[in-house]
């Protein structure tokens, strides 16, 4: 059983969790995720949707991310190139898949 199952009970279709993925200090520090994005190259970004800096950017694994708030997990599927996001933590996600030329 690995980690994930472990804490949540559940298996999702992303497999690594100790993949490395993009988030912000301000998510450690208590501000919701309220934006995540699966880009073309396979990368997870984790943020709250507001401006940020570089200095705010830190680099953790999928599991940290989904252990400070396991509802990701419903967003684990989306496609790569697209983002979800949601209007506060506990409300529903919306996905959007994003348009490349």
């Amino acid at each position: 059983m690995g980690l994930f199952d472990r804490i949540f009970g559940k298996k999702t279709p992303t497999e690594n969790y100790n993949q490395a993925v993009y988030t912000l200090k301000q998510i450690f520090q208590g501000a919701p995720i309220l934006l995540v994005v699966h880009d073309e190259d396979g990368e997870w970004q984790f943020l709250t949707g507001e401006m940020v800096t570089e200095a705010d950017m830190m680099l953790v694994s999928l599991a940290d991310v989904l252990k400070r708030d396991a509802s990701l997990k419903q967003v684990l599927d989306i496609p790569l190139g697209s983002s979800a996001t949601r209007v506060k933590e506990g409300s529903s996600w919306v996905v959007e898949r994003h348009n490349t030329c």
